[in-house]
């Protein structure tokens, strides 16, 4: 068994509107960076509308704590009852990105931190009710490649999911390709997750034993993460983590971690 901290020095960051009655879903999804810290709350009932969610903005200070003069209450332009807003959201640089998937075929949204906030929306480009475009997304170092999952997908056959892949331009993030699951299977759920790192892709599903991992210029599928396993292990790579040169990927139905180097 591992070590046990206690840990006695801690704040609490519950703005009012996120404490009040009733389960607003606040902390569902959490972005921290040196300077900012942003905190879903997908069911508040932002402006009147009911489940229409938001997220919590806030500058931290030089020990990491909140600042709560600082706190800024983002709602999307568009928003909408029964939106969820706010999941999942990632600080990638200066962009803080989330989602709504459940707005039609689901919409990104990318908020410019150095801007006041500045809001650029991104749509899916199929109709396909239940697409859940927006489950998962990530953003290359250089904010060159911008990648969106959408594990409700019939691109290739029925939820088999796909991978919607932006480039930037000088008029914004235009897509070039959809990558589809190397392994197209029905209701497998590909691009549940992806995660970003210096020179890959990496690609999870919902229901799948495998992790697929690309090259991020070519989109060249470079490995497969699963094959070779004792067993299948359900639901790898729902979700992924990624530092320095260690992939993290918990698997939905088992217990424990898988750690690749």
């Amino acid at each position: 068994m591992g070590n046990l901290t206690t840990v006695s020095n801690y704040t609490q960051v519950i703005p009012e509107s996120a404490g009040g009655a009733g389960d607003t879903g606040y902390g569902q999804n959490i972005a921290v960076t040196e300077d900012f810290m942003a905190i879903s709350a997908i069911r508040y009932d932002a402006l009147g509308l009911e489940n229409s969610g938001c997220v919590y903005l806030y500058e931290l200070d030089i020990d990491g704590i909140p600042i709560e003069s600082s706190l800024q209450v983002i709602t999307p332009s568009d928003l909408q009852p029964g939106d969820l807003f706010g999941d999942p959201v990632k600080i990638v640089d200066d962009y803080l990105i989330t989602a709504s998937f459940t707005k039609g075929s689901g919409q990104i949204y990318i908020y410019d931190l150095s801007n006041e906030l500045s809001e650029t929306i991104i749509s899916s480009p199929s109709s396909t009710p239940d697409e859940r475009f927006g489950c998962s997304f990530d953003l290359s170092e250089d904010k060159q490649y911008l990648f969106v999952g959408a594990l409700g997908s019939d691109s290739s056959t029925s939820s088999s999911g796909a991978v919607y892949c932006y480039s930037l331009s000088d008029s914004g993030y235009e897509l070039y390709t959809v990558l589809e699951s190397p392994r197209p299977i029905p209701d497998a759920g590909f691009g549940r997750y992806v995660e970003v790192t210096s020179d890959q892709l990496i690609v999870g599903s919902q229901n799948s034993s495998t992790v697929f991992v690309f090259d991020i210029a070519t989109l060249t599928l470079d490995d497969v993460i699963g094959v070779g396993l004792p067993r299948a292990i359900d639901g790898l790579g729902v979700p992924i983590d990624v530092y320095d040169d260690v992939m993290v990927l918990v698997p939905a139905t088992a217990s424990g971690a898988l750690v690749a180097h």
